[in-house]
């Protein structure tokens, strides 16, 4: 899409790998790429474990790391897992750090970070959202007509994947959306479903028989964008989409208990919900209610659809 070349593929995924056999894998093919070339230095980005992995192995082969997205943090190495460790100990091997934000900056400098290797210079995601838009939209149209999911409709957006929200607190979440489909019919509920059994077969057995819920396999890069663009209400536990939407002037339910992209919840189209079920339910119920809905409505239409729920059950 971007018109990179890819001149090593690592190929590691596996499903239901551990994080330790992933770890064990990445590092091996790394350190044969660099038995095959010597690099002054490599730029790894995000919190990834891959990312993780690049950093640790230039460590080892005495190779300068330079860091895009350094020093986000929520300063609990539980939220987001494990990638708040992973980003904190990049920052302890990189050489350069090139930061999105000051407030990024700022949390560099707390950890004794030298100011002269920090560099505050925007967010790589917002320009790669920026050239999509510009380059792909109109292509879109046609992708989702083909898929069947009609993009003139009432959108509510959602993903959710990670490690932390999974077992019980994934439940909350699924529980919470079914129950804002069966109130909100009007609007479809689109969820482009984690590959990750533990989440995919989970979403699929709880949802896959709710009308207004479109479940479907991971998007294009392209396709996301367009259908955030489309979408009413974003709702999420990603970090890049958290950026993403707030660029798009998209409220956004954040579903995860800490977010590393602090900045963002001064604004009042976002709220940092946590896994309780009530929570998501009441902060999107009142995102989608505030716009969409007259006031006087507000309590007919929700007693009637709170009726009609408990007489289906």
């Amino acid at each position: 899409m971007f018109q990179l070349d890819v001149d090593y593929n690592l190929s590691v995924m596996t499903e239901n790998q551990s994080l330790e056999t992933t770890q064990n894998t990445i590092i091996e093919k790394l350190k044969n790429i660099f038995l095959q070339k010597t690099y002054q230095a490599v730029i790894v980005q995000g919190d990834t474990l891959s990312a993780f992995c690049g950093a640790l192995v230039d460590l080892y082969n005495h190779v300068k790391v330079l860091h895009v997205e350094a020093g986000l943090r929520t300063d609990n190495i539980e939220e987001p897992f494990p990638e708040e460790a992973y980003r904190q100990m990049i920052s302890r091997i990189a050489t350069l750090h090139f930061a999105p934000s000051l407030q990024a900056k700022e949390n560099l400098l707390k950890e004794n970070i030298d100011e002269k290797n920090i560099f505050v210079c925007g967010n790589t995601v917002i320009d790669a959202l920026k050239i999509i838009i510009k380059m792909y939209s109109k292509e879109c149209k046609n992708k989702f007509f083909l898929k069947g999911i009609n993009i003139k409709s009432k959108i509510v957006l959602i993903t959710a994947h990670r490690r932390e929200n999974q077992n019980e607190k994934l439940q909350h979440i699924l529980t919470a959306i079914k129950n804002l489909a069966l109130d909100f019919p009007s609007y479809n509920f689109i969820w482009p479903v984690h590959p990750n059994p533990n989440v995919r077969n989970i979403v699929y057995e709880k949802l896959s028989n709710v009308k207004n819920i479109i479940l479907s396999a991971p998007l294009d890069y392209d396709e996301l964008i367009y259908i955030m663009q489309k979408a009413n209400l974003i709702m999420t536990d990603s970090g890049g989409i958290q950026e993403e939407a707030t660029c798009l002037n998209k409220s956004i339910v954040i579903m995860r208990n800490k977010t590393e992209r602090t900045e963002i919840l001064t604004l009042p189209s976002v709220k940092l919900v946590g896994t309780n079920e009530k929570k998501i339910y009441n902060e999107a119920k009142n995102f989608l209610l505030r716009k969409f809905v007259p006031k006087k409505i507000f309590v007919i239409y929700m007693v009637k659809a709170i009726l009609q729920r408990k007489l289906k059950k």
